[in-house]
């Protein structure tokens, strides 16, 4: 069995999409990659992961708008990505990304984020 890695809990929320706001390619977000919303996979304390039809490179620098339906605004943040690996269940690339220091307002609403996660967690384990 493999030891995982992971510093911190992953939490899953629905209905949370990541778009590239100021893709370091220009092609990727003329193609049309960068426009359109790829569903958010699950969210840590240093990164998230998401879903994407095409493959980015290890170390490629992204700026990216996470949507939050709970959030009036998405939540901006510059990142980079720490793996991709293409997922066989869900004919899709799963791309990993490190945020790079988030402003205070980011990472205030990300912990508001993580926090409803837990508490909705904890719920459920205690049905």
């Amino acid at each position: 069995m493999s030891q995982d890695k992971r510093r911190d809990r992953r939490l899953k929320f629905r209905g949370c999409s990541v778009r590239l706001v100021d893709p370091a390619g220009l092609d990727r977000y003329l193609s049309g990659e960068g426009r359109a919303p790829h569903p958010l996979v699950d969210l840590s304390r240093g990164g998230l992961q998401f879903a994407s039809k095409t493959p980015f490179a290890v170390g490629e620098r992204l700026r990216i708008s996470l949507a939050v339906p709970q959030f009036s605004r998405p939540i901006e943040l510059a990142a980079r990505v720490a793996w991709c690996r293409m997922s066989a269940d869900v004919h899709a690339h799963q791309v990993g990304v490190e945020f790079l220091a988030p402003s205070r307002k980011a990472e205030r609403m990300l912990a508001s984020l993580r926090d409803e996660g837990i508490r909705r967690e904890l719920q459920r384990l205690r049905m």
